[in-house]
């Protein structure tokens, strides 16, 4: 993403925030936050995109400015709504409620989340997700937070991958690669039909510039790449089936 595509949708952001929020984010270039399960240590991200979408360390949520109060806004995402109150370099996450059950999730005498905004949108940081110095959070942890469990059972695994999915999308491709190609004069004829001849040809049809030697060559590499995944495809079916 471009530098102006980048100012762009943060300025799209500022639009939606309160005035301190908004003059916090102006300040740092950034809608960044670095997120604090116990207030100290940096556990992940959050950060503010336009259309009230939310990206995070651990899933995709949403946020909007809580009605009647600017200095408040609703960061919701696993199954948590968090009230992110405004201060000096950050918010303090004063209450956090269960999604489905509307109850309060803090548990008494347990340290409130917060979270630091960092300039510029960086998300480096010794401790969080993704950086140089992380070390990966297992479940001997003890200190990991409710919040950030349940972000992660929310969020994507690889059991969850679905082939049809991607089956569809495969036929949606050819079937579109097959119609822009059935425009180029140098396409390969499809097994079975008659070319057209010229005279055939739409009188408005404009002409097209020869095939260049790029071009040929990303044709034959595309032609390989379907091959591949057929291929894939077949040894996929044959281990199935002998399991």
């Amino acid at each position: 993403m471009s530098a102006d595509d980048t100012q762009a949708e943060r300025a799209e952001v500022l639009k939606l925030l309160g005035p301190r929020w908004a003059a916090m984010c102006t300040t740092h270039e950034s809608t960044t936050f670095l997120w604090s399960h116990n207030g100290k240590t940096k556990s992940g991200w959050v950060q503010l995109l336009p259309n009230k979408k939310l990206s995070t360390t651990w899933c995709i949520g949403s946020w909007e400015v809580l009605a009647g109060n600017a200095d408040v806004v609703d960061m919701s995402f696993g199954t948590t709504r968090h009230l992110c109150h405004y201060k000096d370099g950050g918010f303090v996450v004063e209450q956090k409620y269960n999604m489905k059950t509307g109850k309060e999730s803090y548990k008494p005498g347990k340290p409130k989340a917060c979270g630091f905004i960092t300039v510029k949108d960086q998300r480096g940081h010794r401790g969080v997700p993704g950086e140089r110095g992380y070390k990966a959070l297992g479940a001997k942890r003890k200190d990991i937070s409710d919040e950030e469990a349940e972000a992660r059972a929310c969020s994507f695994l690889q059991k969850d991958l679905k082939f049809d999915a991607f089956f569809t999308a495969w036929l949606d491709w050819k079937g579109k690669r097959a119609r822009c190609m059935a425009a180029v004069p140098w396409a390969e004829t499809p097994s079975g039909a008659v070319p057209l001849a010229d005279s055939e040809a739409p009188e408005n049809a404009e002409a097209l510039p020869e095939e260049s030697a790029a071009e040929a060559a990303l044709r034959a590499a595309e032609a390989a790449l379907e091959a591949a995944e057929l291929a894939a495809e077949a040894v996929s079916e044959a281990a199935a089936e002998v399991q």
